[in-house]
């Protein structure tokens, strides 16, 4: 914008500055503020929440049973269950002894979802998941996928806590972006 040592006729110097402070105006008018957990940032108008959280539950050994909630921004036209299916594919091709143990496809409201029960892992430390996608689709379309993780030896104990989390689980437009 300006070059050092290049002296500038004040109309040149005005110029300059007005130009700077338009793009500056239509810089702040173009953010808005998200708040996270604990936090608060400002974001261009054009960004996209592809937020996860995670929330880990007591334990009696010493793994942590787990829940993580992430967002993404589905591709138009989502087949869900397609979409799955193929997120199913590329987990089962990295671990061993991977099992689906169960699948459901349903509505509810306006969206609809598929919860996937899975395991992995050699016996003593097999990990079974309850896998939940959640499409909501509109004007802004987002896809919601909670996973509840746990060994599998400690699954049937924690998918109480897993079924009651997904069942309040409700979809809504705040900070939807």
């Amino acid at each position: 914008m300006f070059e050092p040592g290049r002296l500038l006729s004040l109309d040149d110097a005005k110029k300059k500055i007005e130009a700077w402070h338009v793009d500056h105006e239509e810089k702040i008018q173009t953010v808005q503020n998200f708040q996270g957990s604990g936090f608060s940032v400002d974001l261009p108008d054009d960004a996209t929440d592809a937020s996860s959280y995670c929330f880990l539950f007591p334990n009696a050994g010493e793994y942590a049973p787990n829940l993580t909630i992430r967002c993404e921004r589905p591709p138009d036209e989502l087949n869900l269950d397609d979409y799955v299916k193929e997120q199913r594919e590329v987990l089962e091709a990295g671990v061993e002894n991977f099992i689906l143990v169960n699948e459901i496809s349903s509505k509810r409201d306006f969206w609809t979802y598929v919860i996937s029960i899975i395991e992995w892992g050699p016996d003593e430390s097999r990990v079974r998941q309850k896998q939940t996608y959640v499409y909501v689709p509109g004007e802004k379309p987002r896809l919601f996928i909670l996973t509840g993780t746990d060994l599998a030896a400690n699954f049937e104990q924690t998918d109480a806590i897993f079924n009651e989390i997904i069942r309040s689980f409700k979809p809504n437009d705040i900070q939807a972006f």
